[in-house]
């Protein structure tokens, strides 16, 4: 009795099952699942995420200019806890949680970027509301539209009246994506 034609048969077989898992290996590999394009959206947490407000009052003699909050205002300092975006891609506002629209101050508030050392790189224009409408201006000129905010950096808010005259109940922080509008969640000031 030949054995020849059981192992060739037998051969054929294994050959067949090895092509079968072949093909399955490279059909659901690894290599075919899409890769996610990068986050570019506020909704990637935590591509930016602010946190630690810290409600104070603007010191005597400070001007909006030098310091970044005008003497006897209200002010929100808040930490930034993450970054992957520019100065030039985002802006802020702070709004009234009940109705969802910004802020509004007695005089004129605005929005001003301190570095770890308390120095102020970037700020906005000052405004009745407390929305930012254009970007940043940079009056030390160590900053600009492409510079990265990064967690050494601090957000100082000028909420445009005494802290006596706030109506804070329900005030929250927003940053917004300039290229798609997209929003981080309301930071509740205290």
């Amino acid at each position: 009795m030949s054995f020849r034609p059981r192992r060739r048969g037998l051969i054929a077989v294994v050959i067949g099952a090895v092509a079968v898992l072949a093909v399955l290996v490279y059909v659901t590999g690894p290599w075919l699942s899409p890769v996610p394009p990068p986050c570019t959206s506020l909704e990637c947490s935590p591509i930016f995420a602010a946190g630690n407000p810290v409600m104070g009052n603007c010191s005597a003699g400070s001007t909006y200019a030098a310091d970044g909050c005008m003497a006897g205002d209200a002010t929100f300092l808040i930490t930034i806890e993450s970054s992957q975006f520019t100065f030039g891609s985002l802006s802020f506002k702070v709004i009234d949680q009940s109705s969802g629209a910004p802020a509004r101050s007695a005089t004129e508030g605005g929005f001003s970027v301190l570095n770890q050392s308390g120095q102020l790189v970037a700020q906005s224009a000052l405004s009745p509301t407390l929305e930012m409408t254009a970007g940043f201006e940079y009056p030390g000129h160590t900053a600009s539209n492409g510079t990265y905010l990064t967690n050494v950096d601090s957000i100082l808010v000028d909420m445009g009246e005494p802290a006596a005259a706030l109506n804070e109940s329900d005030l929250a922080f927003v940053a917004t994506l300039s290229s798609d509008g997209g929003s981080t969640s309301p930071l509740q000031l205290p």
